[in-house]
């Protein structure tokens, strides 16, 4: 699994044993959405509707990963790449 995040590039890449969890998707997506401002200060009953909508929209579900080793990268640190953007990229 590889979870990154493009400005600034860095991430971290997971090698492990996934498991697919459909059984726990509405509780899962509630938890997490329960906490963006789009559905926090609203009526349960509502954020309770939106998170089914999300759910049917997006057709998610949970993967569960067991790590066996972890690799990380930051090019936010490397010379090579700032002087790249420097050079090429930015404005």
């Amino acid at each position: 699994m590889l979870v990154d995040t493009p400005d600034p590039l860095r991430g971290v890449l997971i090698y492990g044993t996934a498991e697919i969890d459909y059984e726990h998707i509405y509780d899962q997506t509630f938890k997490l959405l329960e906490t963006s401002p789009i559905i926090r200060n609203r009526p349960r009953a509502e954020q309770e509707r939106i998170t089914k909508a999300y759910i049917e929209a997006f057709k998610g579900a949970i993967v569960k990963v067991t790590p066996k080793r972890m690799v990380t990268f930051d090019y936010a640190k490397d010379e090579a790449w700032n002087n790249f953007l420097k050079t090429y990229i930015q404005k």
